[in-house]
């Protein structure tokens, strides 16, 4: 019960962003069980950068418009995610490649170009079967996000 009153005590901005570390990492998780992938500390990093990202870019607009901006925000997290995504984790499996010789994420060559890679995951998260179950999970991510906004705003 003292970490429920921690919580709500917070500013919106850290709400937002304890958010983002907890979805990224549940994102990251889903990530890694799609591809077939083990979950390796790149996966992990990645998610919680692009979960704190996608979060703190979806605040401003969460908080000025209302029920149908959540819908809107949350069928363009998918692809923004899935871009962002790519980039953070070709980034990261570049600098773990760099340190310890080879990276967790196979499927991304280290000499990649983060661009390419983002914008292949964003085509692959709209085009692919995957859209079936990742679109309406990122609408209620969105809808989640959106309470913690809106009830840190009640509650200040």
């Amino acid at each position: 019960m003292a970490q429920l009153s921690t919580l709500g005590s917070m500013n919106t901005t850290t709400r937002v962003i304890t958010f983002g570390i907890i979805s990224g990492l549940i994102w990251s998780v889903i990530a890694a069980v799609l591809s077939g992938l083990n979950l390796g500390i790149t996966v992990i990093v990645a998610g919680i950068l692009t979960g704190v990202s996608v979060s703190l870019a979806l605040k401003s607009p969460l908080q000025t418009y209302g029920r149908w901006g959540g819908f809107v925000c949350g069928a363009l997290s998918l692809p923004a995610g899935a871009f962002i995504f790519g980039v953070i984790i070709s980034l990261v499996n570049m600098a773990a490649s760099k340190i310890t010789g080879s990276g967790d994420f196979p499927f991304i060559d280290p000499a990649s170009n983060p661009v390419q890679t983002g914008v292949m995951y964003a085509v692959i998260s709209v085009v692919s079967l995957f859209v079936v179950a990742l679109l309406p999970l990122a609408v209620l991510t969105t809808f989640i996000l959106r309470a913690v906004i809106h009830r840190n705003e009640t509650a200040a």
